[in-house]
């Protein structure tokens, strides 16, 4: 038995030097790839950079290729570590320079694809936001697809918020909304947890000879609240309206000149995160009015006044534009006071008399009916800015529609429907 003990020793002491060999030999191989990784990934760095200034090997599709190999070797090697993250972006960018050197389409969608990879895989990595911002240039600048662009920056507005890309990419959505009609997303409008901001749109006007009407159209019912400003040194008399939880684009922004002797112009902006203000610079009235409309939502503004000085109404169509913008809004033309039209009026909100030197005035007397005796079209009372009304009576042809005591429904709705038109116009 005694003769066993040294070789049970022995053997005590190989399995102890194999397993102190065996953990160096986990631990060492660790700390080495980690070194190697970041050598490999500023070795891939520096060819990058060689091949972006040195036009000996940049003309070298193959050598472009070389690079391309280099980081995509540095993420098999690793395809969870940060260097990972880092290759997938600088191979997003390497095919992207390649679809700029040589032409190619199939590079592009490769560039895409790896940028897609980096905010898919790693979306908490610094360059996720990063990545999704380069994605929605190339939509927008190389691919001429405004949408694909909007939902990589839409992205980057829900989830990055506190990233170097937010200003970046509302700045491209803001544009996007005003030379393709997107929408900006919800998240833009929070502020401070505040959601469900209602959209204000262009200011629309008409004028006559003693009368203007403002109409704003919001995205949905808003509550508004009106203040009226006297004169104070070089500030002109003004009536502002605010409207509460609301946005308006910075494109809608600009003053529209009206200067009908009535009203100077209309000014509106962002007053409040949630509040939009629109300033009406009176020049003479002597009566205002406000009230509401559905369907869609606006807040309409009846001005009554005798004007300062003669003012000359350019000619223009009967019917505004269905969306006038502050650069092209054209009074409508003075023309002979016809009969008074009925109004149907909702939500009457306030008819208000202005100025003490009003009292007693008849044409102040004048703006508690219905509906200024001037000619505007149907569209134009209730604020629309359509072109076009459309009547059809229905039937005609082989259809006559019912019939009783020798009349045919075809010929009645016909009757009615001409009514109707001119009733309209």
């Amino acid at each position: 038995m005694r003769r066993f003990l040294p070789i049970f020793c022995l053997s005590l002491l190989l399995v102890f030097s194999f397993s102190t060999v065996y953990g160096n030999d986990v631990e060492e191989p660790q700390s080495i790839d980690l070194t190697t990784l970041e050598k490999s990934y500023q070795q891939a760095k520096f060819y990058y950079n060689e091949l972006q200034t040195n036009s000996t090997i940049s003309g070298s599709r193959d050598n472009w290729l070389n690079g391309v190999r280099n980081f995509r070797k540095i993420y098999l090697t690793s395809p969870k570590s940060d260097y990972a993250a880092a290759s997938l972006y600088m191979l997003g960018r390497m095919y992207s320079k390649m679809s700029k050197q040589f032409g190619t389409e199939i590079d592009l969608q490769e560039s895409i694809s790896y940028y897609r990879d980096v905010s898919d895989l790693f979306p908490e990595n610094r360059l996720a936001d990063d990545a999704l911002y380069a994605s929605g240039n190339i939509f927008l600048k190389k691919q001429n697809k405004p949408e694909k662009a909007a939902k990589s920056y839409n992205r980057i507005i829900s989830h990055y918020r506190n990233g170097d890309m937010y200003p970046h990419a509302a700045d491209a959505l803001k544009r996007l909304s005003k030379e393709y009609g997107i929408p900006l997303p919800a998240a833009m409008l929070r502020y401070n947890d505040i959601s469900n901001l209602s959209y204000v749109l262009p200011v629309k006007y008409w004028s006559s000879n003693d009368y203007t009407r403002v109409v704003i159209n919001a995205s949905g019912p808003v509550t508004y609240r009106e203040t009226l400003l006297e004169k104070q040194g070089k500030h002109p008399r003004r009536l502002y309206i605010d409207f509460q939880n609301s946005y308006i684009e910075p494109r809608y922004r600009a003053p529209v000149p009206i200067e009908d002797g009535l009203l100077k112009q209309i000014r509106t902006g962002q007053n409040t995160p949630e509040t939009v203000r629109v300033v009406l610079d009176i020049e003479s009235i002597s009566n205002y009015k406000i009230f509401s409309l559905p369907d869609p939502f606006r807040v309409v503004i009846d001005v009554r006044g005798e004007r300062q000085k003669a003012v000359k109404l350019s000619k223009t169509s009967p019917l505004p534009p269905a969306l006038i913008s502050s650069n092209s809004t054209t009074p409508v033309p003075e023309k002979q006071i016809a009969p008074e039209t009925d109004l149907i009026v909702l939500d009457d909100h306030k008819k208000t008399e202005v100025g003490a030197e009003s009292a007693g005035n008849p044409a102040a007397d004048e703006l508690g009916s219905e509906m200024p005796a001037m000619e505007l079209s149907l569209a134009q009372q209730l604020g629309l800015g359509i072109r076009k009304i459309v009547v059809d009576p229905g039937h005609g042809g082989k259809d006559p529609g019912a019939s009783a005591f020798g009349l045919k429904e075809k010929d009645i709705v016909l009757q009615i429907g001409k009514k109707s038109i001119m009733g309209i116009l």
